[in-house]
């Protein structure tokens, strides 16, 4: 008994039941073991952390359909992985495991010429004219990037490109360091759990909660049971090949500054809050992609991307008038086949300065909605430059929706004064039949430092 009770606290302890955080060998390992969970053959490119190392980020060589994988790991043992569509192409592949640990590493940058105040350290092979094995390269404050050999354990200045600085009066390069990464936090991923209403369809039947999480809508709403606080992610897949041909039927998936009762930015009688709209639909061709911040619903601004599908093509209800000139904030997303389904990725910046929307189906990827970057349609004038009070409402928490219901089409003025829906075609006009439709959403993934 006392021989099993120690293999079974052995066992434990290896699974992350345990105090002891992992190392950056440790972390890197365990990356390892994700990747090729993911993809059999995947390869290591490199691993990158910050002082304290209490995350890393590395990214792997993938297969065809996915060259490339990032792969996140904090100290406790948490993963997360993120396929990617384009090849990454900076470093060879290093054989694992290391041969040498970031301890090793940084005692030997310590006891150099070149030891100093490291803001960030990259183990990698950098492509070149001279072939590397594992270096660790690490930013040094005032003096540029230090490589240390994992193999023969020299200490020596890089250039930018990735070559050893042979002159020994020169100085290396100083790498201005960016902001860290919402990664490396100690953030978790969440699976939310969904309390669910019935809508307005006549047959009365609510949403209904899949073995699987994923959550199907005749019509009504799905909040999650907890709020999430200081989000870095949100992901999903969603399914609208159900609303084939249906207008002014609405799937939605979005966030709200509330709960645990409802509250949004729209019309009385729900209290207001402030809310985030991933997705909206007319039907599956039109999407709009919305923030609304402000303190009161005669306070709230609002700033908006519209996105038409690739069913936009043959659905005669929609003009093709605008297509060659839409205006701003109005995008070609036909690139996306609502008839499949496919997947939405949401990224907040780290200090929360921006945030980016991303449709994402096979090899096809679209940024839907760029704060910072993209263009914003009509309705958008009187947002500010800057996302004012988003940082702060997030350490509140922000509960998670998806619903459908009926209703929703641009109006002309926050599409640029054009009219997009065929109004005119006795065939197009009216609303459809909101319970023959079909919307499914499913996957759904929250990354946050907790819940409320």
């Amino acid at each position: 008994m006392k021989r099993l009770l120690i293999i079974l606290c052995t066992a434990l302890f290896f699974l992350g039941c345990g105090t002891q955080k992992l190392t950056f060998t440790e972390m890197v390992d365990l990356s390892q073991e994700t990747a090729q969970d993911e993809i059999k053959t995947a390869a290591f490119y490199e691993a990158e952390a910050l002082p304290g190392v209490r995350a890393i980020r590395s990214i792997y060589r993938g297969s065809d359909l996915w060259p490339s994988m990032i792969v996140d790991v904090t100290s406790r043992g948490k993963t997360h992985v993120k396929k990617m569509s384009e090849p990454y192409m900076e470093c060879q592949v290093i054989d694992l495991p290391l041969k040498m640990t970031l301890e090793e590493a940084e005692t030997l940058l310590n006891s150099s010429q070149y030891k100093g105040t490291w803001t960030e350290v990259v183990v990698r092979s950098p492509l070149g004219p001279i072939r590397y094995p594992a270096l660790y390269i690490f930013t040094v404050e005032n003096v540029g990037w230090i490589a240390v050999n994992s193999i023969n354990k020299e200490v020596f200045p890089l250039t930018g490109s990735g070559e050893k600085i042979t002159d020994p009066g020169a100085k290396p390069p100083v790498k201005i360091q960016p902001k860290p990464d919402k990664c490396c936090s100690e953030s978790t991923v969440y699976t939310p759990e969904f309390s669910v209403e019935k809508g307005n369809c006549s047959t009365g039947i609510p949403p209904v909660i899949g073995s699987d999480g994923s959550i199907t809508f005749n019509t009504g709403q799905a909040q999650s049971k907890v709020k999430y606080k200081n989000i870095s992610k949100i992901t999903g897949t969603v399914d609208i090949s159900g609303l084939k041909d249906l207008k002014f039927v609405n799937a939605t998936f979005y966030m709200v500054n509330g709960g645990p009762g409802y509250c949004d930015a729209g019309d009385d009688p729900n209290p207001y809050c402030n809310e985030i709209d991933f997705l909206e639909t007319n039907g599956n061709v039109l999407t709009q992609s919305t923030v609304h911040l402000g303190t009161s619903k005669s306070d709230a601004k609002e700033s908006l991307v519209f996105n038409y599908l690739k069913s936009f093509e043959d659905n005669d209800c929609w003009l093709k008038t605008y297509v060659s000139n839409p205006g701003p904030g109005v995008q070609d997303a036909t690139v996306i086949d609502p008839s499949l389904p496919f997947d939405i990725t949401i990224d907040f910046a780290a200090d929360y300065s921006n945030i980016t929307m991303t449709y994402s189906q096979g090899n096809s990827s679209i940024v839907v909605y760029d704060f910072k970057s993209g263009t914003k349609a009509n309705d958008s004038d009187k947002f500010p430059a800057t996302l004012d009070g988003l940082k702060e409402s997030m350490a509140s928490g922000w509960s998670i929706i998806a619903s459908y219901w009926q209703g929703w089409s641009p109006d002309k003025n926050q599409i640029n004064g054009n009219e997009w829906f065929n109004y005119s075609d006795p065939t197009c006009s009216g609303w459809s039949d909101i319970c023959t439709g079909k919307y499914i959403i499913s996957n759904i993934k929250v990354t946050a430092e907790g819940t409320l």
